[in-house]
This record gives C-alpha cells, structure tokens and sequence, in this order.
C-alpha cells in the first residue's frame, strides 16, 4: 500500500481496525465522525484515501457466505405449524380462547373477528367432529 500516510492494520479476534498516522500538514476536509478523534479527521484529505479499499466487518458475527440456501439451525418446530399431527389439546394450549383471552395481542385478535362479525371466535378450540363436537 502506497500512501503519503503510513497506516498500520491492527486485528482483535474478529474485529479489524486501521490505525492512522497522518502528518500534521493535511488539508483539512471538514468531516467529523464518532469513531475517529476530531483532530485526525479535521486533517484527512480525499487524496490520501485514492484506491484504497476497506474490508466491511461483522462486528463480532461470523460471515458466513454458503451461496444462495438458507441454513436454519435445528430446534422446535414453530408455532403454527401444521403439517405434523398435534393433539387438539396441544393447539389449543397455543391458539385456543384461553390463550387468546391471556395476552394482549391476543385480546386484539379477539375484538378484531367480534368486530368482523364472527359465528366462531376461535375456531382452534371448537372441535367441528370427534369426541366433542
């Protein structure tokens, strides 16, 4: 790297920075930011950056590039999900009135298909056939 500015690259586990020494007769360009100190920015120059490219960072997080499928990692299935077979008990401990009725934003649901008008206010704890119907 060939600048009229030394700069050295430091890196702490995942994380890289770039230590700048600038000579004190820069011109001044007028940029502030939070992560450079005032007085360094105050004498940077647009020259002295010509063809230099900076690697984006993570902040910690691993870059991981495995073209264009989506890895998830394993665990429980989701909450409305409905291609396994659940007990009826089970849906209804999820979706059923007593859920509905026990969180706000279920209570909202509720007051949205009251308002629409609905025969069945929570269709997932009314059995249409079986045992209870």
């Amino acid at each position: 790297m060939a600048l009229s500015t030394s700069m050295a690259a430091l890196s702490v586990g995942s994380f890289s920075a770039t230590k700048l020494v600038l000579p004190s007769s820069s011109a001044r360009c007028g940029l502030t930011s939070s992560f450079i100190p005032s007085r360094v920015v105050s004498s940077l120059s647009s020259s002295h950056f010509a063809g230099v490219a900076l690697r984006p960072t993570t902040f910690g997080l691993p870059m991981v590039k495995r073209g264009v499928s989506l890895v998830v990692r394993a665990g429980s299935p989701c909450l409305g999900c409905t291609k396994r077979s659940r007990s009826r008990k089970s849906i209804a401990r999820v979706s059923g009135f007593r859920a509905r009725i026990s969180s706000p934003t279920g209570r909202n649901v509720l007051k949205r298909r009251r308002a629409k008008g609905r025969k069945n206010l929570v269709p997932k704890s009314n059995p249409k056939s079986g045992k209870y119907a």
